[in-house]
C-alpha cells in the first residue's frame, strides 16, 4: 500500500466516524458521548442505548418534529443521514455545532413590512 493510499484510507475512516458530546436538555435524560459511523449506521458509546429507541420510533412514524420547533423532518434512514440523525438527537440533547448546522435555520425573511402612518 502506498503512502498516498494509506492517507486517503485514513481520511475516509475519519470522515465516516463521528463522536459527539451531547448535553441533555433535562436532568431526566443522560448526557454523554455518542459515537456514529455514518457509512454503516452503527451507534456506539454511552448514549447509544438512549438514542436507538428514538431512532426506531422516528423511522416508524416517518417524521419528527425537532429544532427549531416546530420544524418537521421526514425520517427514513437516520443512521446514515446526518440531517435526519441530527433531527432525532435534537429532541433530547443540545446539538454540537457539527450537527446543528444540519438543521433548518430560524432566520427572519428578508422582506420589508410597510409601516402605515
Amino acid at each position: 500500500m502506498t503512502q498516498n493510499s494509506l492517507i486517503w484510507e485514513l481520511v475516509y475512516y475519519l470522515d465516516m466516524n463521528h463522536t459527539f458530546n451531547l448535553q441533555a436538555f433535562h436532568q431526566s435524560q443522560p448526557s454523554g458521548t455518542l459515537k456514529w459511523n455514518s457509512e454503516t449506521g452503527e451507534l456506539g458509546g454511552p448514549l447509544a442505548a438512549a438514542v436507538e429507541p428514538l431512532v426506531k420510533a422516528a423511522v416508524k412514524s416517518g417524521t419528527i418534529t425537532s429544532q427549531p420547533y416546530p420544524t418537521q423532518y421526514k425520517i427514513s434512514q437516520p443512521l446514515t443521514n446526518q440531517q435526519q440523525l441530527a433531527a432525532v438527537i435534537a429532541t433530547r440533547w443540545q446539538l454540537p455545532e457539527e450537527l446543528a448546522n444540519e438543521l433548518a435555520t430560524t432566520e427572519e425573511p428578508e422582506t420589508e413590512v410597510p409601516v402605515l402612518h
